[in-house]
């Protein structure tokens, strides 16, 4: 039955971004993988079992196909495999009207049924993005970067004005929290204010008490930036 499926689903009309002649000449095994992986350049998807096994792979599909989706599904845990593909099974199904034919645990599963992971992807070609779905920015927070005399190792003074900058320009749109730590473990948020410029910079500052290594802590959108906490040494 997986086979009848598969193959009137794969012998519809052609695709989007399909080669009419190319998609002549193959399978619908061959003709599906190949319509994914030019979703996915990013990815390595060579089968329809163990390469969709952290999950991630489904979110970055659902994201190829309506950017803002799943927009973080690069940084998802591949360690809870069930988990990624539930949200982007779910994203799929609400907003791409991609009913789940195959459930999440299925999907991941080393030993799952190939057809009928291909009879669930084949779906994806077709998949026409509802209107009001919950799109969202991609965020990078590691290309946010801080710079400034406030968060070098040396040349800070107690009681003094440590200032710095956050950029944000490469990381998306989102809120830049910092905390700093006192060599006794006290912390303090750090003043920030938007700039408000083309980079999307963030003017930073605080005023150490005490001397010491501190710890300043830089966040976006909730996580790390690149190199932070910084380690600060207050003379």
């Amino acid at each position: 039955i997986w086979t009848l499926i598969l193959h009137y689903s794969i012998s519809m009309p052609m695709w989007d971004e399909e080669d009419d002649e190319e998609a002549k000449k193959q399978t619908p095994k061959q003709r599906l993988l190949g319509w994914i992986q030019n979703k996915l350049p990013q990815l390595p998807i060579t089968n329809f079992s163990k390469d969709w096994q952290s999950g991630r792979a489904l979110g970055a599909l659902v994201d190829s196909c309506a950017p803002g989706l799943c927009p973080d599904w690069d940084s998802w845990d591949a360690s809870k495999p069930v988990n990624n593909a539930r949200e982007a099974m779910q994203q799929a199904d609400d907003w791409l009207g991609i009913p789940q034919v195959i459930t999440p645990e299925e999907i991941v599963d080393p030993n799952v049924d190939e057809h009928s992971v291909m009879t669930y992807l084949s779906q994806f070609p077709k998949a026409k993005l509802k209107p009001g779905a919950p799109l969202r920015p991609k965020l990078n927070p590691k290309k946010a970067r801080a710079y400034g005399p406030g968060i070098e190792p040396t040349g800070n003074m107690v009681k003094k004005k440590a200032e710095f900058t956050v950029e944000t320009i490469s990381a998306g749109h989102g809120e830049v929290l910092v905390y700093v730590e006192d060599p006794a473990g006290h912390r303090e948020e750090a003043k920030v204010i938007a700039n408000n410029d083309k980079n999307r910079t963030f003017s930073v500052w605080y005023v150490p008490k005490v001397t010491g290594v501190h710890k300043v802590t830089v966040l976006f959108a909730g996580q790390h930036i690149a190199k932070s906490p910084f380690e600060v040494n207050v003379d």
